[in-house]
C-alpha cells in the first residue's frame, strides 16, 4: 500500500487491487475519493450522488433536511421560498397515495368521508365561473335522497317538506303530478285516471270558498248555496 505526497501537496491514500482503506480516525480539510468531495460541511459529486445503505439498513438523518427549496423537519414537509407551493407529483398514470388521514386548513379527508374539522363550520363546494358541482350518483342529505329526477324520503312514513322563506313561494315550473292521479297545470286540475273523481274536502269545520266554480259535474253533499 501507498501513502505519498503528490506535487499539489496533496496525500494520496491508494490500496492496491480490492483493498480499502480502513482507519477509525481521519482528519482533513478535503478528502477527494473517485468523483467525491468531501470539503468541510459540504459533500459534492461530478455526478450524481449516491447513498446507499446496507441490506434492510436505513439512511437516518438528524435535524433538518434541505433540498432546493424543500425542508423536511421532524413529520414537517414545507417550502421555505416565499410564497413557494409543495408539489407532489406522481409520472405519467402515476398516483399521489396518501395512507391515512389528509389535513386540509379546516378539512379532514379519512377514507371516504370530508368532513370539517371546525365547530359549527361550513363545508363549501365552489366551482369555477360557469362550472357546476356535478355528483355522479345518488345523494344523502339527513333524510333526503336525490338520486337522478327524484326527491324522496328515506324513513318510512316521514314527510317530504318544501318550505318558503318569509313571504316567498314554492313555485313549480310546468305540470305537477301527484301521486300519479292528479295533475295540476296552470291554473287547471284534472285527474290522470279514467273516469276518475277530483275530490276536494276542508278538514274539519272547514269550508270550500270559491268566487266562481266551472265544472261539467259537480255532486256536493248537504249543499247549502
Amino acid at each position: 500500500n501507498t501513502i505519498g505526497m503528490n506535487t499539489d501537496g496533496n496525500l494520496n491514500l491508494s490500496p492496491g487491487a480490492l483493498a480499502k482503506v480502513k482507519t477509525t480516525t481521519l482528519k482533513a480539510t478535503s478528502l477527494l475519493v473517485d468523483d467525491l468531495t468531501v470539503d468541510a460541511d459540504t459533500i459534492s459529486s461530478t455526478g450524481d450522488l449516491h447513498i446507499v445503505p446496507a441490506s434492510d439498513s436505513k439512511i437516518m438523518l438528524d435535524g433538518t433536511v434541505r433540498v432546493n427549496n424543500l425542508q423536511v423537519a421532524s413529520n414537517t414537509v414545507s417550502a421555505i421560498n416565499t410564497d413557494g407551493d409543495v408539489v407532489l407529483a406522481p409520472a405519467a398514470s402515476g398516483k399521489v397515495v396518501l395512507g391515512s388521514k389528509a389535513v386540509i386548513d379546516d378539512l379532514l379527508l379519512d377514507g371516504h368521508t370530508v368532513s370539517v374539522t371546525a365547530t359549527d363550520g361550513d363545508l363549501e363546494l365552489l366551482p369555477n365561473g360557469a362550472g357546476s358541482v356535478v355528483l355522479g350518483h345518488k345523494v344523502q342529505v339527513d333524510d333526503i335522497m336525490l338520486d337522478g329526477n327524484t326527491i324522496s324520503t328515506i324513513t318510512a312514513g316521514s314527510d317530504l317538506q318544501l318550505h318558503a322563506g318569509e313571504n316567498g313561494k314554492i313555485v313549480v315550473d310546468g305540470e305537477a303530478v301527484f301521486d300519479e292521479t292528479i295533475r295540476v297545470n296552470s291554473n287547471s286540475i284534472s285527474s290522470l285516471v279514467l273516469d276518475g273523481d277530483i275530490l276536494i274536502r276542508p278538514n274539519g269545520n272547514g269550508k270550500l270558498t270559491a268566487t266562481a266554480l266551472l265544472a261539467t259535474s259537480v255532486e256536493v253533499s248537504d249543499l247549502t248555496l
